[in-house]
């Protein structure tokens, strides 16, 4: 597994070149830095509940054993757009009443930036 916090490299890859949107995130997701937080950070940043590396996968893979066991009598097929689907209403959620962005049009395009890249780095991952 990457050192680094997976949520930050997708921002980082996304807002590289562009820092008033990397400014932006800042205070949305506290982990999108310009460097690798040391354990200092890292311990404070949990301590405040902020979203840490350990945090994250923990959490992403709270989601994989939900659909795992859902496979069990449900298709992949089918469960994949259920979670997919899941995943849209949640963040138009978070879009409108968390963030209020206001150009939604700009969200949309983050997030599907954001998915192809987590989806790309995990088709190339030979242990999927």
């Amino acid at each position: 597994m990457d050192v680094m916090n997976p949520l930050c490299q997708c921002w980082q890859a996304l807002y590289q070149n562009d820092d008033a949107r990397k400014d932006n995130l800042r205070g949305i997701y506290p982990m999108t830095n310009d460097h690798m937080p040391n354990r200092k950070e890292r311990r404070a940043a949990a301590a405040r509940g902020e979203m840490t590396t350990e945090k994250f996968v923990q959490l992403a893979d709270q989601f994989i054993d939900i659909a795992n066991r859902l496979n069990q009598n449900i298709p992949a097929t089918d469960l994949h757009m259920a979670f997919l689907y899941g995943a849209a209403r949640y963040n138009a959620h978070v879009c409108k009443n968390v963030v209020e962005q206001e150009d939604q049009e700009v969200f949309v395009e983050d997030m599907t930036k954001a998915y192809q890249e987590m989806l790309r780095n995990h088709l190339a991952d030979p242990a999927v």
